[in-house]
């Protein structure tokens, strides 16, 4: 078979060079460098799906108190407004029914406070440090 010049050129593009001699040091360094850029590559990469899950977290920590925030807001406006029409006497029901509903309301605010305070303040995670420690 003979070679066209097509051919040749484009063995040409994939033969390289030949270079001065490496030493084993050389190639030592090499190996350690590479191994750095893959450590390198690992730990870059963990930290920016953290960072995105705790971007993601906070979003979604914020639409929750958000909205808690406005059913505690909403309820503590009615609880008041029958407070009041009850004072006035424009609601008449028994001492005993407003009465609990009233204690009622209130140990469901506390409820939705202590909800608030638990979840959506959660003590820090270490877990991305001890990953990081790992590698």
């Amino acid at each position: 078979m003979i070679a066209t010049v097509d051919s040749v050129d484009l063995l040409k593009k994939y033969v390289v060079e030949v270079k001065d001699q490496v030493s084993s040091d050389e190639i030592d360094s090499f190996g350690k460098l590479n191994k750095i850029q893959n450590e390198s590559f690992r730990l870059r990469t963990i930290i920016d799906s953290w960072d995105n899950q705790q971007s993601q977290d906070r979003a979604l920590r914020e639409s929750f108190a958000r909205t808690l925030k406005w059913a505690f807001f909403i309820q503590a406006i009615i609880i008041n407004v029958t407070f009041f029409l009850i004072g006035f006497g424009v609601i008449k029901i028994e001492p005993w029914v407003a009465n609990t509903f009233i204690i009622a309301v209130f140990t469901e605010l506390t409820s939705m406070i202590f909800i608030i305070i638990k979840y959506l303040f959660p003590k820090v995670s270490t877990e991305i440090l001890d990953i990081i420690q790992k590698l």
